[in-house]
């Protein structure tokens, strides 16, 4: 039996005379022949009836399956030959970011600043004390606090460390702090960076002031540090974290099974990312929420943040 050279024939084919359901047909290479620089014929003879010859043409550089099959025929068209091995786009005068400093970013609702214990820490803990179920905690590896000293303790702790840069949420209307951010998993080399270890205080959960916050950090991560990647995880049951995310114009990679343990528990981690050439799409959508005009007089938005970065996202 003989095969057309067409991709759907060719894959049926392929299925068919590798399935493991037809244990009475065996197959052996004889011999293969070259028509042309792009395409190999292997011919195939059927043990099972040996007159029979099992022929299809095999074209080795332009059929490939899955995702990476795609991607590995695109870099090979980025390198030039067919022989070459695949590899990704360059990046031309590339140089490693520099680390965050710790600085303030101000908007128009909300302002950012790094997070100190004295100044901070008593308003957060009254803040995060109108959770009265603890919810904020859920899905977060620490917390809830027995008191404001434990919650000061731990800010000064991260600070101590330097791992990753804290911040504060202040919201201008009143002044007070209304939550905590940080960057995170920083890579300057590879131009990688994280926001994370978020909390919002209750009153504040997807308002103006806390969509502002995080619009100033990517803003800062892109345009100011020159990031190329800029990430957001979180524990793959947590359905708000994940809604806010999309919400903020992240595109969902994939999930890390048992990447941790989290207070006796297991955890599979979801990886959203937005990239440096996602970013000005995303970032007028952000500013066209974020503009007064996109809200009535009761500050009820006009326009879901959602819609805006999911057009963003499209385009």
């Amino acid at each position: 039996m003989a095969y057309s050279d067409t991709t759907s024939e060719l894959v049926s084919a392929v299925h068919l005379l590798t399935s493991k359901a037809d244990g009475d047909v065996r197959l052996s290479a004889k011999s293969t022949m070259s028509f042309d620089a792009g395409c190999r014929t292997r011919i195939y003879r059927c043990r099972t009836v040996p007159k029979q010859r099992c022929c299809f043409p095999l074209r080795l550089q332009s059929v490939e399956w899955g995702a990476h099959g795609r991607e590995n025929e695109k870099a090979r068209k980025l390198n030039g030959t067919s022989s070459d091995p695949p590899l990704g786009p360059p990046v031309p005068n590339w140089l490693p970011r520099q680390l965050p400093p710790l600085t303030v970013m101000n908007g128009r609702t909300c302002r950012v600043e790094p997070i100190d214990s004295t100044r901070h820490g008593k308003a957060l803990y009254a803040a995060y004390a109108t959770d009265r179920e603890g919810r904020l905690w859920t899905y977060l590896p620490w917390g809830p606090y027995s008191g404001p000293e434990e919650l000061c303790a731990r800010i000064d702790a991260v600070r101590a460390s330097g791992v990753r840069p804290e911040y504060a949420l202040i919201d201008v209307a009143s002044g007070k702090p209304f939550g905590q951010a940080s960057y995170l998993n920083i890579d300057p080399a590879a131009g990688s960076i994280e926001v994370g270890g978020i909390v919002y205080a209750p009153a504040f959960q997807r308002g103006i002031a806390a969509t502002e916050a995080m619009y100033l950090m990517m803003r800062h991560a892109f345009d100011e540090l020159g990031y190329r990647r800029y990430a957001w995880q979180c524990n793959s049951l947590n359905a708000r974290s994940r809604a806010a995310a999309t919400r903020l114009g992240f595109k969902f990679e994939g999930v890390w099974r048992q990447a941790n343990v989290h207070k006796g528990r297991n955890r599979d981690t979801a990886w959203f990312s937005i990239l440096d050439s996602e970013w000005p799409a995303i970032k007028i959508a952000f500013e066209h929420w974020l503009a007064p005009e996109n809200f009535d007089a009761e500050g009820r938005q006009l326009t879901r943040l959602s819609e805006l970065t999911a057009a963003a996202q499209s385009s």
